[in-house]
């Protein structure tokens, strides 16, 4: 009898832990309140600086990624990458830089077709807090600063005139006599 009673303390022992470990925690200090979850990583603004190492195809650019310039998140996402392909979306702005008739930078639309080689770019990314470069969504803007035109230099003609005529540098010697 002793055996019998024994057997079914140790099979109720057993099997109260697994209903217990069935229901959901409650507050430690408060029974009647459930435990909250952990709460999602925030979205962060990653910031990253590059150069474009293959030209803009079919919505997407690879670059290498530049440790100095880039944010923290952006440092973090792209740890130990050579190289990083980034998603270009139909939401995405490119600007590039133009010089105007004052010769100062200014920003300009562009299409993802002018991304070329070489070109150096600095692009946001809004995701959350510890994406990988693999993961992340497509770039929210993109700015090119290697298309940079040079203005025009003039110069004129003849000093008593004040028509300005262009130069051109090729030239050094005038024009030859007869």
């Amino acid at each position: 009898m002793r055996k019998v009673i024994a057997a079914a303390l140790v099979a109720g022992a057993v099997a109260a832990p697994a209903s217990v470990l069935a229901q959901e925690p409650t507050h430690p200090t408060k029974p009647n309140h459930p435990v909250k979850h952990a709460k999602k990583a925030p979205v962060v603004s990653m910031v990253f600086h590059g150069i474009v190492v293959a030209d803009a195809v079919d919505g997407s650019v690879t670059i290498k990624p530049f440790r100095k310039g880039s944010n923290i998140h952006a440092r973090r996402a792209a740890m130990g990458l050579s190289e990083m392909t980034v998603q270009l979306g139909e939401a995405t702005r490119l600007r590039g830089f133009i010089l105007n008739a004052e010769g100062k930078k200014v920003f300009a639309p562009e299409t993802f077709a002018d991304l070329k080689a070489g070109d150096r770019v600095r692009f946001v990314i809004r995701a959350r807090k510890g994406t990988l470069a693999a993961d992340l969504p497509a770039a929210k803007w993109m700015r090119d600063f290697t298309g940079l035109v040079t203005p025009v230099v003039v110069t004129p003609t003849d000093p008593g005139t004040t028509d300005p005529a262009p130069t051109d540098p090729g030239t050094t010697d005038p024009a030859p006599t007869a």
